[in-house]
């Protein structure tokens, strides 16, 4: 789970600004579905809505035309959802649970 953190977290950090670029789509579907089949093993407080919000934020992406308010929408729940989720998580792996969650919230902005 480390390098699925480090890895999403650093697309974050690199910024959204090529969303609508077709390769940067399927890398982000590609994420997603990654954390979707973690979080299927997941029994956490927050997994299942997390899980669910992911699968709205895949539809989203996968469709043919971006709506970004939408999208921004669900990447600032999932952000807050995700830093609850770091509560439950411990030591090295709650900070870059929280630091994932404060990434997306962070992206969400306009």
């Amino acid at each position: 789970m480390p390098q699925l953190l480090d890895t999403t977290i650093q697309a974050f950090q690199n910024g959204l600004t090529t969303l609508a670029q077709d390769k940067a789509v399927q890398q982000g579907v590609k994420n997603i579905d990654s954390w979707m089949t973690r979080l299927e093993k997941e029994d956490f407080r927050g997994a299942k809505i997390i899980h669910e919000n992911l699968g709205k934020l895949k539809r989203h992406l996968e469709a043919d035309h971006l709506d970004h308010s939408a999208i921004g929408d669900l990447l600032k729940t999932l952000g807050e959802e995700t830093i609850r989720a770091a509560s439950q998580a411990e030591g090295k792996q709650a900070e870059k649970v929280k630091e994932l969650g404060e990434a997306l919230v962070h992206a969400a902005r306009p």
